[in-house]
């Protein structure tokens, strides 16, 4: 599937035919899995019978499925659980997740002349009591970081502190969460988000039936090879960034 995804981002297809002439931008090792070693036939001069049947082809073509129902929207379909335990996983929380499920906070603060400035507080990403707090976001060319006073960012960053905000995250467990600042450090549900995040969450997934899509991708080896060369191509296409 992978193979085939590249393929149709760098390589282009026409009646069977290939054009090697397009730039592959240092992907040629994932992208000669598909096209070079099958240039396919010319529709004008040999019958394409069978085409349809090799290997190469019919990775594209399920990549174009892939990217067909994506496009369009269409609904993935839902794998019945099976009657077995269900998996239990440990996943690691990001130290900021709690920053992402509270979000910005509006914070209204009192500057001269007796006007106010409305503020936005972002809970730190690495330590949440780290906030940072920025202007809200217009049309105007204005620093919306650097150009606030001392007094300014206290008094935004006491305000949030002051609140209960909601907490909306679906690496949290189901349900209501809230976040406050308690004894110099935030807290998730009144337990210091630093424990919960060490602690991080267990998942349990159900067992499933095998959908009949992974029967397309080969055997297991087959599978691992094309992630390993994946990761190559998304390495090679940074360090072109």
């Amino acid at each position: 599937m992978f193979s085939g995804l590249s393929t149709l981002g760098l390589r282009s297809c026409r009646s069977g035919t290939w054009s090697t002439n397009t730039p592959t931008a240092g992907l040629d090792t994932p992208c000669s899995k598909v096209g070079p070693s099958d240039k396919g036939k010319n529709s004008r001069t040999e019958r394409l019978d069978g085409l349809e049947q090799t290997a190469s082809v019919e990775q594209i073509r399920f990549a174009q499925e892939c990217c067909g129902r994506f496009a369009l929207g269409r609904a993935r379909m839902v794998l019945e659980p099976l009657d077995k335990q269900p998996i239990r996983l440990q996943v690691d929380l990001d130290p900021g997740v709690l920053a992402a499920g509270v979000g910005p906070v509006e914070a209204k603060v009192k500057c001269g002349q007796g006007k106010c400035l409305n503020l936005l507080v972002l809970l730190g990403t690495v330590h949440a009591s780290d906030e940072v707090v920025m202007r809200r976001p217009s049309r105007s060319t204005r620093d919306l970081f650097d150009d606030l006073t001392h007094h300014e960012r206290a008094a935004a960053i006491a305000l949030a502190r002051s609140q209960h905000l909601p907490v909306r995250s679906p690496l949290l467990e189901a349900g209501r969460h809230s976040a406050r600042f308690l004894d110099g450090a935030w807290h998730l549900d009144d337990r210091p988000w630093e424990q919960v995040q060490s602690e991080g969450r267990v998942v349990e997934l159900p067992m499933v039936a095998t959908p009949g899509w992974a029967s397309k991708l080969g055997q297991k080896e087959e599978v691992l090879q094309v992630l390993a060369e994946l990761e190559q191509a998304e390495v090679c296409v940074s360090s072109l960034r």
